[in-house]
């Protein structure tokens, strides 16, 4: 079934993602380790927050998904993940075989045209608006985010499920007060969204924990009022992402926002 869905995204979708109950967003081209993380498996509270997790990746990912079309083809766990979350952004989602068993998916893959050949390049007059410009460490510049979209998602979350959480919480670093950190403070969880691109996961999430310890805080209003104390803290040894440059000022951002 997966190499029936790949096979369509890469001749329908103008990008396409791979959704993993372990490593949230996937880019198509990423090797991953083998895991055995069922995201059906995992608690309520998991599949929320894992949920939170790749629609923020997501609209980082492609700067905005407001009247933007999303085709979600992964398994219904999955999906009601975020599906309120991007339609609440202005997506409009499709989910073409919802409900359809197994025989019938693939029955519908089958019977799928293809697309039409593309037409022949045009050498452009100016660079196409895709390509990304280089920051001056040589680096991507980012995407710019929906950002509003993104924070208030995020806090949104922070404001209407700490108070559901029960039994044992969801583990998303092995050190727990790191990941109760990111369970109770949306901005902290607003971090980690940001901290996750170029380090592995479990590093993502643990470093809102970091820098709070660094910092002394985690106080959106502070992290504005210093931002040479912030970008201190991120390169500090060890440093706490690997665009030391870049992501000081991407959580100062961030932080700018949610105070505003």
């Amino acid at each position: 079934m997966f190499i029936r869905r790949r096979a369509y995204a890469e001749r329908h979708a103008r990008r396409y993602y791979i959704l993993s109950a372990e490593h949230g967003l996937v880019l198509p081209e990423t090797v991953l380790a083998p895991y055995d993380t069922a995201l059906a498996e995992q608690s309520k509270d998991y599949r929320r927050v894992w949920g939170q997790w790749v629609a923020a990746k997501l609209m980082r990912a492609e700067s905005k998904v407001r009247d933007r079309v999303v085709e979600i083809h992964a398994g219904d766990e999955y999906a009601q993940a975020i599906v309120l979350l991007l339609t609440q952004a202005g997506a409009t989602v499709r989910r073409p075989l919802a409900g359809l068993p197994l025989g019938e998916q693939l029955a519908w893959y089958d019977r799928q045209p293809q697309p039409p050949a593309p037409e022949q390049p045009v050498a452009p007059t100016k660079p196409p608006e895709t390509i990304r410009p280089l920051a001056p460490t040589g680096t991507p510049a980012p995407v710019r985010p929906d950002a509003r979209a993104v924070v208030t998602a995020l806090l949104k979350y922070g404001r209407e499920h700490q108070a559901e959480r029960a039994g044992t919480p969801p583990r998303f670093t092995p050190h727990p007060e790191a990941n109760t950190l990111i369970l109770t403070d949306p901005f902290a969880f607003l971090l980690t969204v940001i901290f996750d691109q170029g380090i592995p996961a479990e590093r993502a999430w643990k470093a809102p924990y970091d820098l709070r310890q660094r910092l002394g805080h985690l106080d959106p209003a502070r992290l504005v009022a210093e931002p040479e104390q912030v970008r201190a803290a991120v390169a500090q040894p060890t440093a706490l992402h690997r665009f030391i440059n870049n992501m000081p000022g991407w959580l100062v951002a961030a932080a700018i926002l949610v105070v505003n």
